[in-house]
């Protein structure tokens, strides 16, 4: 007859077998999320903003250069794109003349102008409260998204208490006791008491002594059940095998749920170009955008009459040289000057490249009307 000590094996090895699967796919699916994740702010960061206006200069050197006395303005914006992603808001306030990206707050919303309350950076924490103009603040709001990340919060707590149960017999000692005793002999009451009170004191000192010296006979044996190398993993094929062909899908959706093409992280290199070129137009110019109408939110509506604005360079891939013809025909019919072009395509303006050019001599509208007053 056996005595366990402990739960049937087969029950604790699908435990085990249940939690390592789960850990699969816990670990999968933060990964995933962290590449796509990382693969926006880091096309993000890469924005460089302008201002049309007075004092230009001064209000984008905290925007392209450096924000605060920690960061370059790329990672400034980086940290951004991932607190917004990762959050679905984010809020920038400004502190001696510095700008941070808050790690909490709180928003309490008011008709009147929303307070934001408990802002903390690091240690530090805001000792007042900032009304809605003394901040930016960015919502971005993505039901897949926060659906797929409460779902991963559920999971760590359920992955959390498993491990505790787990834990708690991890390394503790089964065993089985054979006894040859005869049927009738187990059915004594006397007997069955005698052999409780024995096997209860041998569990006892293997609980409390380092070594245990335990009587056996040819007829009495002992022995111990290890629960070392239980689980669920398949043969030849290892944790992070598996872990990293999971993660592979998860990018996938977790990419589908924020309109990245499907396959442009992990994807073939041969259509990336022009995937990677509609993700820019997709997602990251929807970033761009946000940030660029909250920055001219803080304009004064003197400021914005004067024609005051930010705006942004797109990220987008452009090959000038295969543009030039293109370029050419636009500033030669006059449907465009060089400055808009210039603008488009992500380069600064230079001087008289608003004036409008007609013909292939690229000559003025005015240099045309003399020339055609010359020959009358």
């Amino acid at each position: 007859m056996g005595w366990l000590f402990n739960r049937n094996k087969k029950l604790i090895d699908e435990d085990i077998g249940k939690t390592e699967e789960a850990l699969r796919e816990i670990s999968a699916k933060n990964m995933a999320l962290e590449i796509v994740v990382s693969f926006v702010a880091n096309a993000f960061s890469k924005t460089t903003f302008k201002f049309k206006g007075e004092n230009a200069q001064q209000r984008l050197y905290f925007l392209n250069n450096s924000p605060n006395i920690n960061q370059s303005g790329q990672s400034f914006l980086q940290e951004f794109a991932e607190t917004l992603i990762h959050n679905g808001e984010a809020v920038i306030f400004e502190k001696d003349d510095q700008f941070f990206v808050a790690d909490s707050f709180y928003r309490e919303e008011n008709i009147t102008g929303d307070i934001f309350k408990g802002i903390t950076k690091g240690e530090w924490s805001s000792p007042t409260d900032l009304r809605r103009d003394e901040v930016l603040y960015f919502k971005y709001k993505n039901k897949r998204l926060e659906s797929f990340v409460h779902s991963l919060w559920s999971e760590y707590g359920s992955i959390l208490s498993r491990l505790l149960a787990n834990q708690k017999t991890a390394n503790q000692i089964r065993a089985t006791f054979e006894l040859n005793t005869k049927k009738n002999a187990i059915e004594d009451k006397e007997t069955r008491i005698a052999i409780k009170k024995f096997v209860g004191s041998i569990a006892s000192k293997i609980r409390k002594d380092d070594v245990v010296v335990i009587p056996t006979s040819p007829e009495n044996k002992y022995s111990e059940v290890s629960s070392s190398g239980s689980g669920s993993s398949k043969k030849g094929i290892s944790y992070l095998d598996q872990v990293d062909s999971l993660k592979k899908m998860y990018v996938d959706d977790v990419s589908s749920i924020i309109n990245i093409p499907r396959g442009l992280i992990l994807g073939d290199k041969a259509d990336n170009d022009k995937n990677y070129n509609l993700f820019i137009e997709t997602v990251v110019e929807y970033f761009q955008n946000l940030f660029v109408s909250e920055l001219n939110k803080t304009l004064t509506p003197e400021e914005y009459q004067k024609g005051m604005k930010y705006s942004a360079n797109s990220v987008r891939y452009r090959d000038i040289f295969e543009l030039a013809t293109n370029f050419d025909k636009l500033i030669s019919s006059g449907a465009f000057n060089r400055n808009e072009l210039r603008e488009e395509s992500g380069y600064d303006p230079i001087e008289g490249g608003d004036q409008f050019l007609i013909t292939k001599n690229y000559m003025t509208f005015t240099e045309r009307n003399e020339e055609d007053n010359v020959g009358t």
